[in-house]
């Protein structure tokens, strides 16, 4: 076995897509994330190879038979695949959740240590190897993406003392720190005033900074911001950005301040977490409830609250959760005391997008519909998304040296840190296509670091389990990113590491290469977008959604039916219809269903309300219903400048109404059969009568059948009745028969003409036919004594039924 071609590591340090742990408003202390370790493996890592020499059969066979893998250009130690349960991955990023939805305050919580991704070989480029490029695994060092953390407040970090500037009214003065030298350019406006300062950190805190972080491997350099000249009492956003000096990389914030003579409100968080998540949490009052979400915003909509939200709301990766705030805790931070709640959520984000996060209070009970989309105020803040191109990792080819049995290989994906990213069963001649698609993970997942691949090679003493790193992981696309590929030859082996520690005398099996997998990278064509996390302007005040031009009506209302009128057979619907505007107002009832022309409504009854005058709120009847029945209910609105609009529950071009389908109650009555015939389209065949059930109504009728061995007829089934029974009936009844018959022998000349025989054999060797008839009848006919034929057209049976309200005399 030997390497084909050699790629030397082109970087020792990666790209850091986009910007991980962006924080608008943040406020930052210094509690800390206790992450649980998982077990750890070292692994070789592989470099790609160019695959111009053609198919790895057409390699092997200029090779001589010999097995050409991708070069070995180092080891690397992560978390040993399969040590770390569903529920615990990304264990770093559960983690951050956790404690984000657990603190006081969520901007209190530094977000994790993030994973280097990116490839800036990719696309070739000065210093980069021939071919596909090189690799970009950080081995022997990395450098961390820039991350940004902000406060406005100014704390023991950023004391007032020595600058008389910020100690004027109206001055801003709070703390950031960054994770590595950088430039910061803030700014501020209240709409009159605007005030920028830009400043570069100094030479003294680059070298302390550059100690500290050669020995421990992360280390922070801390500012204060100073802007002034704003009035006495503010509540700003302050726009910060911070250039990483000598790169290109860059982080972003939005803070926001307030400074008053009393307490404050408790600020809302927007965090970004990873690259594709958003985490949001809102303080209210007990009497408040919040809606929090996150919209595609790519057409410039802005924020919609409630129904008018739908079709555009990102999916939440952590379902909405309240948690109570404590007074010490509301006191400490200078929050005004009723702010005891505080409701948290997390939301998956495309990657390279356009989206809003918005945050509506409302009041916590009672409103009406209409208010369920204009929030009492709210707090709204724009996001970019880091552009990113997600690789899918596919199986091209599979060339083996040995006889393996059908399923005995297998293949595991996973990232860098121990995310799982799909498996597949490899059989001989048919290969399994995709492996992993690193884009299914985002939003989802903290995705970053390189591919582990696992082999899973099955021989007589077990599972032969082996595992290799492949330079393949999201792109950075703040510039654009073309289309590219990158092909693994990756080794199968059989060899059984041993699962103890001891000397090498007891390895299970040392094994060999039985085999060669090619593993392809595509990434995508993605467009540039400028910059990694970015935040527009935040807005908090009241709701930015405009009155609805039409009248709206309280879609949470329902229809009320009065009790049944026994005497007259039928039944009141009644409703309170409240609006939001006066309005002149039509409710119409539409049977679903005209089974019985003229029976409907009952005398007296009406199909159509109307109002005599405008009103924002009307009391409607709607009198003398039929019962049994099922009406779908339309509800006109006009106002006074003509405006209209129409609630239903399906119909279509309406507005939504649940309760716009009514069904009315029925009556409970006796009902008996006193014969049921089934009529053979073939009177001289025998059949066997497996089963029968006729519904009368809402109910089984419980018709008495003969026992098993006494179900054959010649010609038609009779001699079938039933008991009382007692069923619930409206104004039209339905009468359904429903039977299974099979295929009888008989003797020749047998007849049954009043009773079924019990010569006749069933002939098994014929299928069950399903007869299934269908029929109606008056209620008045009903009490009349009713005889009804019904059929079924598709088999050519009927049947003819008698029914009356009472056993016969």
């Amino acid at each position: 076995m030997r390497s084909r071609i050699l790629i030397p590591l082109a970087a020792t340090a990666a790209l850091a897509v986009g910007v991980t742990g962006a924080i608008a408003g943040a406020r930052f202390a210094e509690p800390r994330v206790e992450l649980a370790e998982a077990p750890t493996v070292e692994v070789s890592v592989l470099a790609p190879v160019d695959e111009s020499a053609g198919t790895l059969a057409e390699a092997m066979a200029e090779a001589g038979g010999e097995l050409l893998v991708s070069p070995t250009v180092g080891t690397r130690t992560v978390p040993e695949p399969g040590s770390i349960s569903e529920d615990a991955v990304s264990r770093g990023r559960e983690s951050y959740l956790d404690a984000l939805e657990a603190a006081a305050d969520p901007a209190e919580v530094p977000p994790p240590a993030a994973g280097a991704a990116g490839d800036p070989c990719a696309d070739g480029g000065e210093g980069c190897p021939p071919g596909i490029g090189g690799t970009v695994l950080p081995i022997g060092g990395e450098i961390p993406p820039l991350q940004l953390h902000a406060t406005g407040e100014r704390g023991e970090q950023c004391p007032a003392a020595g600058d008389d500037r910020a100690d004027e009214p109206g001055a801003i003065r709070f703390w950031v720190r960054a994770n590595a030298p950088v430039i910061y350019s803030a700014y501020a406006s209240d709409g009159t005033h605007r005030d920028v300062t830009n400043f570069r950190v100094t030479p003294e805190q680059e070298e302390a900074w550059l100690a500290e972080f050669v020995t421990a491997g992360e280390a922070w350099i801390e500012s204060c911001i100073a802007l002034d000249g704003f009035d006495a009492e503010y509540a700003l956003n302050v726009h910060i950005m911070a250039t990483r000096i000598g790169s290109s990389d860059i982080a972003r914030r939005v803070v926001h301040v307030t400074q008053d003579d009393g307490l404050a409100e408790p600020p809302t968080r927007i965090h970004s977490v990873g690259n594709t998540t958003v985490f949001v949490a809102a303080p209210h009052t007990p009497g408040e409830r919040v809606q929090l979400l996150v919209l595609d915003d790519t057409a410039g909509e802005g924020c919609r609250y409630g129904p008018a939200a739908d079709g555009r709301m990102l999916p939440a990766t952590r379902e909405p959760r309240t948690l109570e705030v404590s007074a010490e805790e509301l006191a400490a931070n200078g929050w005004e005391p009723e702010y005891t709640r505080r409701t948290t959520a997390t939301f998956a984000v495309p990657s390279g997008a356009s989206v809003i996060a918005c945050v509506g209070w409302f009041p916590a009970r009672g409103g009406e519909s209409w208010d369920t989309d204009r929030p009492i105020r709210v707090s709204e803040l724009p996001i970019l998304t880091p552009s990113l191109s997600a690789p899918v990792v596919t199986v091209d080819e599979l060339e083996l040296t040995e006889h393996l049995a059908d399923g005995a290989l297998r293949l595991r994906g996973a990232t860098e840190d121990g995310v799982r990213c799909g498996s597949l069963r490899l059989r001989s001649g048919a290969l399994g296509g995709e492996l992993c698609d690193l884009g299914a993970l985002l939003g989802r997942d903290a995705v970053s670091g390189a591919f582990l691949l696992t082999t899973e090679v099955d021989v007589a003493e077990g599972a032969a389990v082996n595992h290799a790193l492949l330079d393949i992981s999201l792109r950075d696309c703040t510039e654009g990113c073309a289309r590219a590929t990158r092909v693994f030859d990756v080794p199968l082996s059989t060899q059984i590491r041993p699962s103890r520690i001891c000397s090498d005398d007891c390895t299970v099996n040392r094994g060999e290469t039985v085999g060669m997998v090619r593993i392809r990278a595509t990434w995508p064509e993605v467009a540039a977008s400028g910059e990694g996390w970015a935040f527009g302007d935040w807005y908090e005040g009241a709701t930015r959604v405009e009155r609805d031009p039409l009248p709206r009506m309280d879609t949470t209302g329902t229809v009320h039916l009065d009790a049944i009128d026994a005497d007259s057979r039928s039944q009141d619907a009644v409703f309170a219809l409240r609006v939001d505007r006066p309005v002149t107002a039509t409710v119409e009832a539409e049977p679903a269903e005209t089974r019985i022309e003229g029976i409907c409504p009952r005398p007296g009854g009406t199909l159509m309300w109307t109002s005599a005058t405008p009103a924002a709120s009307h009391s409607v009847r709607l009198e003398n219903l039929c019962l049994g029945a099922v009406y779908y209910l339309t509800v006109t609105l006009t106002d006074a400048e003509g405006g209209t609009s129409v609630y239903s529950l399906d119909r279509f071009g309406t507005r939504f109404w649940p309760s716009g389908r009514l069904d009315t109650g029925a009556l409970l009555s006796t009902v008996v059969i006193d014969r049921l015939s089934l009529v053979n389209p073939d009177p001289a065949s025998a059949v066997n009568l497996q089963s029968l059930e006729v519904r009368v109504g809402y109910g089984d009728a419980r018709v008495n059948l003969p026992a098993a061995s006494q179900r054959c007829w010649v010609g038609d089934i009779h001699g079938i009745s039933s008991g009382i029974t007692g069923l619930r009936l409206g104004e039209a009844i339905s009468v359904i028969v429903d039977a299974r018959i099979r295929p009888a022998e008989a003797p020749p000349g047998l007849t049954t003409p009043v009773y079924p025989a019990s010569t006749c054999d069933v002939d098994r060797s014929r299928p069950t036919e399903r007869v299934r008839m269908y029929g109606w009848i008056s209620y008045e006919q009903y009490l009349a004594g009713a005889r009804i034929t019904v059929n079924d057209p598709d088999t050519g049976w009927s049947a003819v039924v008698e029914l009356s309200d009472d056993l016969e005399s």
